[in-house]
């Protein structure tokens, strides 16, 4: 494969400080798997969704579904294929527009992508690192501004049950490196699940820095799902949703909804405007596994709530905006320890 396995111990990459792994979207059939078999991580079934906006009025998802094996310099690899589905307020029609594919594999728990530009495996990630570990984020997409020294660092490691399945998670920091810039930005903290990867990121880390310069791919996590385990991270909204002008609060304007500081410690504000009268508004908080832990009823069009946190354990959060029975907008924070 090009070299890049031809040296390759995946036993000797665990132990290393800095490795070639990162935040990963792998799929796993079983919980543990030893990866034997190496397509397991990616089922025909699994599908996963991430927030877009374009910051030009378009709205929506990007979809990243599995479309069967491709062979790449005499590999198979399965191929991910990843189309933006989005609604375009400017112009007021809907478009989908598909990205380029993205060829991935699995072995011994590495998960890895195909780089067209070095024609080689780059990895992704390895869920069986332990706290203490860090990888080298991967050159996918090409890098633009954030630079290839870019890493992860493993926090603490666990367990937790989705489906009936118990599916490992890491908490990491990743580090987004940039020239003359030592500090900033901080880095951004993520919790990592099997069989769904970052709750944080896209599935190409890579593209939250290249946003600043060519746009972004995709956005946020939004939800995962295969033929056993399923987590979306505002199980109100359906993991397909995209805003349309009957999603609207008035003709081409959305609710306003803004939260600070993310990531929070002791305390979080979220402002909001809805834009509108309240007829039994609230703002919902939820954890990673959609699990509601705190509901703000609201009484003023346009207000800050302020939330205590320092009793809600550190990890990714969204907070949803309700008004008329109708979800207005969804934002999603960080609590760090």
């Amino acid at each position: 494969m090009d070299g890049y396995l031809h040296h390759w111990n995946p036993m000797i990459m665990r132990r290393r400080s800095v490795s070639q792994y990162t935040a990963c979207l792998a799929v796993t059939l079983i919980a543990g798997s030893n990866g034997a078999d190496a397509q397991s991580w990616f089922p025909d079934e699994a599908v996963w969704h991430y927030n877009y906006a374009s910051g030009f009025g378009a709205v929506g998802h990007v979809r990243l579904s599995v479309e069967g094996d491709t062979v790449v310099a005499g590999t198979t690899l399965r191929k991910l294929h990843p189309v933006q589905e989005v609604y375009d307020h400017i112009g007021g029609q809907y478009h989908s527009f598909p990205l380029p594919a993205i060829p991935v594999m699995e072995s011994e728990g590495l998960v890895l992508a195909w780089s067209h530009a070095e024609n080689t495996l780059d990895t992704l990630c390895d869920m069986n690192a332990m706290p203490g570990d860090s990888w080298r984020l991967p050159r996918l997409p090409d890098w633009r501004l954030c630079a290839d020294s870019s890493y992860v660092q493993v926090l603490d490691t666990g367990t937790l049950v989705l489906g009936g399945v118990a599916l490992r998670w890491l908490a990491v920091e990743t580090h987004f490196l940039i020239a003359d810039m030592p500090g900033w930005p901080p880095p951004l903290p993520d919790t990592l699940i099997e069989r769904i990867g970052s709750t944080t990121l896209y599935f190409l880390a890579h593209d939250i820095c290249n946003g600043s310069v060519d746009g972004h791919s995709a956005g946020p996590f939004r939800c995962y799902a295969d033929d056993e385990v399923l987590l979306n991270l505002d199980p109100d909204i359906p993991c397909d949703f995209i805003v349309g002008v009957n999603e609207l609060t008035a003709p081409g304007v959305q609710a306003l909804l803004h939260i600070h500081p993310n990531p929070a410690s002791a305390w979080v504000a979220i402002d909001y405007d809805l834009l509108v009268e309240p007829s039994h508004a609230a703002i919902v908080i939820r954890d990673i596994a959609g699990r509601e832990v705190k509901r703000i009823m609201l009484r003023e069009q346009q207000q800050q709530v302020v939330w205590d946190t320092r009793q809600a354990p550190p990890g990714s959060y969204t907070a949803t905006l309700l008004n008329k029975g109708r979800q207005l907008r969804t934002e999603k924070f960080i609590i760090s320890p």
